[in-house]
């Protein structure tokens, strides 16, 4: 509607034709959430479960839903959040939801059946009296299981969650041909919390044989007559650890996810939104990209630090907090705007359709305040790499042969390193260039650390820095500079700080930018027509540059045979009485959440969960 309008040659704002996008759920009631089972049994000394953890799993509550009898059950759904603990330190979490039929539906009141429309009529809750069973409606309970880590390996629990789904839960679950005859649930739990190494300079590949079945190439089977076999992707986990002195903090950023899902024109938008502290929301109907874009986003203001308020998966039950009056950077299910309106103060971004909203209030926010030079130069870097990804070509994954364990795997790992880098770059390199002179204006400490003698004005010349930027970007620059990032960050430069090796690295990085844009001013005002000037490079190998980079864990090493320990599946139950090792992952590890191993069906599900509360569940 919107370009033939234009082409009638009106005038005026752009019209757009809206609607409202959301998911056709069957009838369900939600519960508050809680913990039935988890390994270890006991907190770990230096981290306590949090006490929303489950509603961190099930964000949107713990459903129970009435279906057509005929109706397929969906594909379990992989999904990620992170926890903040008081320290500051992250714990990554990567989960997998799935449904359960109810096992009798007398676990649900008669007012709660009805509500699901399992039952037409009301008759008086006896307990003597027999619920009916609907042929025609089937009860389907939604369960969680959730692994906690001090390590962004998504997509390794991920694969590994999803080989306990499909072993040991599924209706198509593996044959015992497959697994060894004393193999159960628990015994793959405890081995690879237990006996699975971490990563180590000596050894930097893990590689972690799950089950003996091949997909595509014999041996083993799949139960209730199932000829799908698991392939070595899902059965093989390669887990990679880079041991240099990194000076970009390694977290659970996917910023080849952040660019496919937002696009280049918008990611630009979510750089500048982050750089001038504004309420972001992210939202989609795939709560698994949510944390992975949230992070990189966080991730790519480097040398900045995103210190207000983050959530990349925000629970409905504290949705309450997008009405905080301060920056704030969350995630929430798409299902959120099905009850309520977000703030009219947030910059909400749909990671589904590329669709971002802005009141009136922030429509200043657009790319006529970013620098015009180096905003170009990262765009044209994004579009190119954009494309390959529509395109295929260099960065199609699917031309890796299945089959050939080490060598495929560790070169879809070193591809996706590849990218991972290049679109790091691209944002380094645009941080680089807008802050390289910032170092001029850094005013000597004449006083001992104190309130007064660490203000920003004490430390910083921020009118001549902003004076010294072109005039149409000194609106860009003024916000920039009163942000509470940038304030702790020119703390940190000036002060001891626990971040100088990164510091120093920026540093590094902005010298370079210097000198390759002196290089290429003398190469235009000599007029010489030589040999080209070499690529700008920070972070990839080079002549100029420097060995080292982020975008989470799994990447790194080529993967050679001598340097790669290789772990099997496990050949004895788990012991009655669990020991204590050191040396593994275990120790890096806070304990797998599950919630499918206790079942009480001799209780109603509202006296487990307690009765379920709309207005404080959802407000």
């Amino acid at each position: 509607m919107t370009s033939l309008l234009s082409h009638q040659g009106m005038f005026g704002s752009d019209v757009y034709l809206c609607y409202k996008k959301s998911m056709d759920r069957p009838p369900f009631i939600a519960f508050p959430p809680v913990i039935v089972d988890r390994f270890p049994l006991a907190d770990h000394a230096s981290f306590s479960l949090s006490e929303h953890l489950p509603n961190f799993c099930l964000p949107m509550g713990a459903t129970v839903e009435c279906w057509p009898a005929t109706a397929a059950r969906p594909s379990p759904a992989p999904s990620t959040f992170i926890l903040t603990q008081n320290s500051g330190e992250k714990v990554y979490a990567s989960l997998l939801n799935f449904y359960e039929p109810v096992t009798s539906p007398t676990e649900l009141t008669r007012p709660e059946l009805k509500a699901l429309g399992y039952i037409e009529e009301d008759f008086p809750d006896e307990e003597e009296e027999v619920v009916p069973v609907n042929p025609e409606k089937s009860l389907q309970q939604i369960k969680s299981i959730c692994l906690l880590s001090h390590w962004p390996f998504f997509d390794q629990f991920k694969r590994f969650l999803l080989f306990l789904y499909k072993t040991f839960c599924s209706t198509s679950s593996l044959s015992s041909s497959s697994i060894p005859p004393a193999s159960t649930l628990e015994s793959y739990i405890f081995h690879f919390m237990r006996d699975i190494p971490f990563p180590s300079p000596e050894r930097p590949n893990i590689l972690v044989n799950l089950c003996s079945v091949r997909g595509g190439g014999g041996g083993g089977s799949l139960a209730n007559g199932s000829d799908h076999l698991p392939s070595i992707q899902e059965t093989t986990l390669l887990f990679t650890q880079t041991f240099d002195d990194l000076p970009i903090p390694s977290n659970g950023a996917s910023f080849r996810r952040m660019l496919f899902n937002l696009g280049p024109e918008n990611c630009l938008h979510a750089l500048l939104f982050a750089l001038t502290e504004q309420k972001i929301l992210l939202h989609s109907l795939r709560p698994s990209v949510l944390t992975e874009v949230a992070e990189a986003i966080t991730t790519i203001i480097f040398p900045l630090n995103w210190h207000c308020p983050y959530i990349p998966m925000c629970p409905m039950s504290m949705s309450q907090y997008l009405h905080a009056p301060l920056p704030f950077i969350f995630g929430i299910d798409s299902r959120y705007f099905d009850y309520f309106l977000p703030p009219s103060d947030v910059a909400s971004i749909d990671i589904d359709t590329k669709a971002i909203y802005l009141s009136e209030s922030k429509r200043h926010l657009n790319m006529k305040m970013l620098p015009r030079k180096e905003t170009k130069q990262l765009r044209a870097v994004l579009e190119t790499i954009y494309e390959r990804f529509r395109n295929g070509g260099p960065y199609d994954f699917s031309t890796f042969n299945t089959f050939n364990r080490t060598t495929d795997l560790n070169a879809r790992r070193k591809l996706e390193r590849q990218i991972e880098t290049e679109i790091q770059e691209a944002f380094l390199v645009f941080m680089a260039s807008i802050l390289r002179d910032f170092r001029h204006y850094l005013k000597p400490i004449t006083a001992a650390p104190s309130v007064g003698a660490t203000d920003p004005g004490s430390l910083f010349d921020l009118a001549g820095f902003v004076a010294s930027r072109h005039p149409a970007t000194q609106p860009f620059y003024e916000a920039l500079t009163r942000t509470q990032m940038f304030t702790k960050f020119i703390e940190e430069r000036s002060l001891v700080s626990d971040k100088n090796v990164s510091l120093a690295f920026f540093d590094e990085c902005v010298e370079k930018v210097e000198r390759w844009e002196r290089a290429q001013r003398s190469k235009v005002n000599s007029g010489s027509t030589g040999s080209a000037i070499a690529p700008l490079s920070l972070l990839t190998d080079g002549d100029d540059g420097v060995n080292g980079g982020g975008g989470g864990c799994g990447g790194g090493s080529s993967g050679e045979g001598n340097k790669t320990v290789f772990i099997t599946i496990p050949e004895h139950s788990v012991p009655s009485t669990p020991t204590t090792t050191t040396g593994g992952m275990n120790g890096q590890e806070n304990g797998v959440e599950r919630s499918l191993a206790v079942k009480q069906s001799s209780s109603k599900l509202s006296d487990k969960f307690g009765p379920f509360d709309h207005q404080r569940f959802y407000r």
